[in-house]
């Protein structure tokens, strides 16, 4: 079984990048909290089955504030930063949960820009070993919009991610 996940799937810049590699045997799941978003329209320019899963990734399910920022560009969960934008609550999904309940067997894709959020998804990812279970991470890490992290802290969770199996493709964050 192969699986692509697009953790944050704002306007499908990572659909666009990987639908040339992905076929009807990939099972694509895209979460995307942000409802205001046209994401089915979107989805439907893609040739495949796609299941949207209407939740921010984060530590564990619940509720958390969202925050959408004025250029509707880069909307993110409070709980990784403050900000002075307009604020909805969405459904959250314990990511490392997710990760671990699919198949031992599988092959799994994520590309995740998830603006900050990353840091504790990845870290209890690592600490839960459910990172393993990942082939490939294709990450933007946002350390500068997220006080307490920088290019170093990114770094070594990059490496730490590497360390234990799984490869990553970095993104910029510009």
């Amino acid at each position: 079984m192969k699986i692509f996940i697009d953790a944050g799937y704002y306007r499908g810049k990572a659909m666009e990048y990987y639908a040339p590699f992905l076929d009807d045997s990939w099972t694509i799941y895209e979460f995307e909290p942000n409802i205001n978003l046209p994401v089915e329209e979107s989805l439907s320019r893609f040739p495949f089955n796609v299941e949207w899963i209407k939740k921010a990734a984060w530590t564990e399910n619940g509720k958390k504030e969202f925050v959408l920022t004025a250029r509707n560009d880069a909307s993110h969960l409070s709980a990784v930063r403050a900000g002075v934008d307009e604020t909805i609550t969405v459904p959250t999904m314990d990511f490392s949960k997710f990760i671990a309940d699919l198949p031992e067997d599988a092959t799994i894709c994520v590309s995740m820009d998830i603006e900050g959020s990353e840091y504790p998804v990845l870290r209890k990812m690592i600490k839960e070993g459910t990172i393993k279970k990942i082939n490939l991470l294709d990450i933007e890490f946002h350390h500068r919009l997220i006080p307490g992290e920088d290019d170093d802290s990114s770094s070594r969770l990059r490496q730490e991610v590497e360390s234990l199996g799984t490869l990553v493709k970095l993104k910029l964050d510009i």
